[in-house]
């Protein structure tokens, strides 16, 4: 398998998309390649609350230090999600570019997006806490995990503030709080 020469040809590659020879990266897209874009954000919004519900009940020891680390200290756990979201984007930059290295980068991203599940099913969960103790009737644990996880998806949602505020903070956040959790003594 060759490398790509460019991120529009691995975004290609890994979508299964192909630009064909008449369009090149700055066309504009067509109806196919719009409604194959709002089918796939169709089924990430099914997708993601499950991979997140998923990932917290098959670990939720995980998800309990990881919660406590972020109600201790959640600039900390802000921290540290932020310098190793950047240190592990740099060694992808850097083993996307070596062919040899690419299984190092592909076992990076699944790892990513593994405690990038954790972290949102950390904050999903402070957040349906949150609801909870707002409400005049408490609702089980269950019921405060779901909720909190619709909300912040709603929350994720709303353009730019969503997409570029509300989401990246709870992702970076998330995922500081799962490291967190996880290097601490217990």
């Amino acid at each position: 398998m060759s490398k790509p020469k460019s991120i529009v040809a691995l975004l290609s590659a890994v979508t299964g998309a192909a630009l064909t020879a008449a369009q090149t990266p700055g066309d504009a897209l067509g109806l196919g390649d719009a409604l194959a874009l709002v089918a796939g954000a169709g089924l990430l919004l099914i997708a993601l609350p499950a991979l997140v519900l998923a990932a917290a009940s098959l670990l939720p020891g995980v998800i309990e230090k990881a919660d406590q680390a972020l109600e201790r200290a959640p600039w900390r756990a802000f921290g540290v999600g932020a310098v190793n979201l950047v240190f592990a984007a740099a060694i992808l930059l850097v083993t996307l570019n070596v062919e040899i290295l690419t299984p190092l980068a592909l076992v990076i991203m699944a790892l990513l997006i593994v405690f990038s599940a954790l972290g949102l099913a950390v904050i999903g969960k402070r957040i349906g806490a949150q609801l909870a103790a707002w409400r005049e009737s408490p609702l089980p644990p269950l019921g405060q995990f779901v909720a909190g996880l619709a909300v912040l998806e709603l929350g994720a949602l709303v353009p730019f503030a969503g997409w570029f505020v509300l989401l990246p903070l709870c992702l970076i956040a998330g995922l500081g709080a799962v490291l967190t959790g996880l290097l601490r003594r217990t």
